[in-house]
């Protein structure tokens, strides 16, 4: 199926992995924000700078890398799911989220959002994307015991889909989308477009990358994958 930019050859991959925030939604810097609020009512001061490169994690292991007192970690992520819930009707669709999930729907994939976000903040934002009837599972990290990059969250989202890993492509957008990956020994894609720079998604693991899912689909497109 997709051969773009990948070590696969046409016809192997049978679902696709996909990350929701930074890959399909524009939501990255918005999380990094309800961070702040929530760690400065605790006293806790941090830059984006400090945060931006962890969004992505499960929120207790975010914490656990900031140093944060484990006492602290049960408000602060009360606090943050608080914050950013004030914050989803400011996030955006991503260029191409959908054409994407059209795209891999075409090719007969099946498709699961994989996600370190809790389901409280997922719902909302699945909502807003509108993309039901091309989605066959959802995987959050209420669903696993360690979030990425553990490989949990991808390993339970191919379970789902019955397929193993093989299989499976990972389209995410952080070092922890490829980490994961690479722990679970599934080929990752990746796209800039949540502000991880090229060169640390491919040290990270991911075998090809694009600016957004808009550019991987023209990238398929044009490939001749496709004839929608």
């Amino acid at each position: 199926m997709i051969g773009v930019g990948s070590d696969k050859a046409g016809g192997e991959w049978r679902g696709a992995l996909i990350d929701l925030d930074g890959t399909l939604v524009d939501s990255n810097w918005l999380h990094v924000i309800a961070w702040q609020r929530a760690l400065r009512q605790l006293g806790h001061d941090f830059t984006a700078a400090e945060i931006h490169p962890l969004i992505g994690m499960r929120g207790d292991q975010m914490l656990e890398r900031l140093c944060v007192p484990d006492g602290d970690h049960g408000e602060l992520q009360q606090g943050w799911v608080e914050a950013y819930s004030q914050l989803i009707p400011d996030v955006a669709i991503l260029p191409g989220a959908k054409q994407l999930l059209v795209t891999l729907r075409h090719q007969q994939l099946t498709i699961a959002i994989a996600t370190s976000g809790p389901q409280e903040v997922v719902e909302p934002v699945l909502r807003l994307l509108d993309a039901d009837d091309l989605i066959d599972t959802v995987v959050n990290a209420d669903d696993v015991a360690a979030s990425k990059p553990a490989p949990d969250i991808f390993q339970h989202a191919a379970r789902a889909l019955h397929l193993d890993p093989s299989e499976t492509v990972i389209i995410g957008d952080t070092v922890w989308d490829a980490q994961a990956g690479a722990a679970a020994e599934i080929t990752v894609i990746g796209v800039l477009s949540g502000g991880t720079s090229e060169r640390s998604l491919r040290t990270a693991g991911a075998s090809a990358v694009y600016p957004t899912a808009d550019a991987l689909v023209t990238a398929l497109l044009n490939a001749g994958q496709y004839s929608l």
